[in-house]
């Protein structure tokens, strides 16, 4: 709410059901859609975000209704009013994208967000690796073309977008390409006065040194929200450690051998510098929300639903709800239906003098340890049975990193197989896999010129 209130310019999203959120309806600048005037031409702007994000926020008192239903009613509202181009601003991934450009008759063109999708055409100008063409042609059935675009993320790319309109509003010709960042790129006088207000703050937070890896630290959103990373291991383990740093184990080792964490919690990697150097900055990098800690005691059915769900939740444009964790070794098979793509669940035990795995016993519950986001359903997971009461730790997610780091010399998380998965090849065989997959995705600037 405090950015709405402050911003001086629209908010767009025509498919939120804000019945629930009085606050946000009342809200000036949050709107379904905006006309610009370009050139002396009324242009329409739509905004979407994608219903996933109900899953994304806690608590979720949002609803949300279907992009393409809410863009169609709110495009041909425009055209009755004598506005012929219509442009899809929006936050729902790259596969929507090209679905609402395929299903929306009115739009024009499709801007894009929220899988990181980094589109070009020809020779990328840096690491990143095209998932598509810049601009992604979508033809409707009628045989109009509609150019569907994203930018990667981070503001490492500017999108620029040319498109020229005849008359009557018909799209006649379009091109562009992502514009990279880099030091060519002249800086602002005035956004770099801003900087300097905070450089210090900054400036002692990267010269805080909480640790020192030897390896990599892969976080990249189209890894952990895939398959097994190890940043995702090493955020888990530092939460099994805060358990066993509070001592409740009593008898033996601990009283909750199992970590869970979603793939979208980790917000970026840690590249392995020179002298190995964890800086707080890089902590705050991954883990920018601060989430407090829980225990939650779960039947071995309830947790084989949400490995289940964890399954489902492995999808290019993925929401983060793909889990990570310490104490488990899951085999997802994707030959199978959803629901029964959970072929082996091992869980370590608690209560023994040597840390093993034993087979998942749906009859019996298991303490594990959870974020706040996950104890509240984030993502659609629920941890937190009837009748339980979440027990709360003493560190957050980020402070239980840093005391995790702190206290090694080194650290070097591996791929230790906690998560495998079975899928099938073009040619129908099966593999199992550890893939890192390479998707990017959004900010740009559109461009109009109008031939008359």
């Amino acid at each position: 709410m405090p950015f709405l209130e402050n911003v001086n310019f629209p908010v767009l999203t025509c498919n939120l059901d804000l019945s629930k959120v009085p606050e946000m309806s009342a809200a000036k600048h949050l709107m379904n859609s905006t006309v610009l005037t370009v050139n002396g031409t009324k242009v329409g702007v739509i905004g979407y975000l994608t219903p996933d994000t109900k899953f994304l926020i806690t608590p979720n008192t949002l609803e949300f209704k279907d992009e393409i239903e809410c863009i169609n009613e709110e495009a041909s509202k425009m055209k009755a009013e004598g506005i012929n181009i219509i442009i899809a601003l929006g936050h729902s991934g790259y596969q929507r994208d090209q679905e609402i450009a395929a299903s929306c008759p009115e739009v024009d063109v499709v801007i894009g967000g929220h899988s990181h999708s980094f589109l070009y055409t020809g020779t990328e100008p840096d690491v990143e690796r095209s998932e598509g063409p810049y601009p992604t042609v979508v033809k409707q059935k009628s045989g109009k073309e509609v150019p569907v675009v994203q930018a990667y993320a981070y503001t490492k790319y500017l999108g620029k977008l040319h498109l020229q309109f005849d008359k009557d509003g018909n799209l006649i010709e379009f091109d562009g390409t992502p514009i990279l960042l880099n030091a060519s790129v002249e800086r602002e006088s005035d956004v770099l006065a801003l900087l300097e207000v905070y450089r210090k703050n900054i400036t002692d937070l990267e010269n805080s040194i909480v640790g020192h890896t030897k390896v990599q630290l892969e976080g990249r959103s189209t890894v952990c929200r895939s398959v097994e990373c190890n940043l995702g291991n090493l955020i888990a383990d530092s939460m099994i450690y805060a358990r066993v740093v509070e001592d409740q184990g009593g008898a033996f080792w601990t009283d909750a051998p199992i970590a869970i964490v979603n793939g979208g919690g980790i917000r970026s990697g840690i590249d392995k510098r020179s002298d190995g150097s964890i800086t707080e900055t890089d902590v705050l990098s991954v883990l920018p929300f601060g989430n407090d800690l829980y225990v939650v005691r779960t039947s071995g059915k309830q947790l084989r639903s949400s490995l289940e769900l964890s399954a489902t939740k492995r999808t290019k444009d993925s929401s983060g709800g793909f889990l990570q964790f310490s104490g488990l070794r899951v085999t997802y098979d994707y030959h199978n239906e959803q629901g029964n793509r959970v072929t082996s669940v091992e869980v370590r035990c608690g209560q023994c003098e040597v840390p093993d795995y034993e087979p998942l016993d749906e009859s019996k519950t298991y303490n594990i340890i959870i974020t706040q986001f996950l104890k509240d359903g984030g993502d659609e997971h629920n941890f937190v049975e009837n009748g339980t009461v979440p027990v709360l730790m003493k560190w957050k997610d980020k402070e239980a990193l840093v005391e995790y780091l702190k206290h090694r010399d080194y650290v070097y998380p591996e791929l230790e197989g906690r998560i495998a998965v079975i899928e099938s090849t073009n040619s129908g065989a099966s593999v199992m896999v550890s893939i890192k997959y390479l998707t990017l995705a959004s900010t740009l600037v559109f461009l109009l010129s109008f031939l008359y």
